[in-house]
């Protein structure tokens, strides 16, 4: 039983998942740039950094992939942004029509993983935009902050998240 974790990142919160993820079950991780054609895999997990346009590099792992009625895929989209709003979990689902085929997306079943912010690793504009948008926001009560308004709890902390409880439920979901 073939088994691979794929991880499509640009900050590091889905390569750590990843990296934690293959030392728990022993499965080799590799970036999604790297990806072998996936027919020949039972179980196909994949971390994604979870950005406004989708997730990172999903579409090209999944890229001309058709699944076999029998294999396992479990999608971890890794962001910041909580997954329990209505808007944000509507916006993933979006994302994800554009992203991969129906028959993926019928198939796999789908994961949210809290991710972190490496301020070293930001470049300009992002670091500007953060900065000016913490400004906005840092005096508003927080009963009147959107949820999706994370940022003040992380401004100025490098959060991280690659924790083993947070995988239990795609650990779960791999044979004893």
């Amino acid at each position: 039983m073939k088994q691979i974790i794929l991880y499509g990142n640009r900050y590091g919160s889905a390569h750590r998942y990843a990296d934690k993820f293959s030392e728990l079950t022993g499965i080799p991780a590799i970036s999604c740039e790297e990806a072998p054609p996936l027919t020949e895999y039972s179980h196909i997990i994949y971390f994604g950094g979870l950005y406004s346009g989708g997730i990172r590099g999903l579409d090209k792992a999944f890229s001309g992939f058709t699944p076999k009625k029998e294999q396992i895929i479990l999608i971890a989209a890794v962001g910041l942004t909580d997954s329990t709003e209505p808007q944000n979990s509507e916006a993933f689902r979006l994302a994800l029509k554009k992203q991969i085929s129906e028959p993926i997306r019928k198939q796999a079943e789908f994961f949210f993983l809290r991710g972190s912010i490496d301020y070293n690793k930001l470049s300009l504009n992002q670091w500007i935009i953060l900065s000016l948008l913490y400004q906005s926001i840092r005096n508003t009560p927080a009963d009147k902050l959107a949820p999706e308004n994370r940022i003040l709890e992380l401004y100025e902390k490098q959060a991280e998240s690659a924790e083993s409880k947070a995988l239990e439920p795609l650990l779960s979901r791999l044979p004893a």
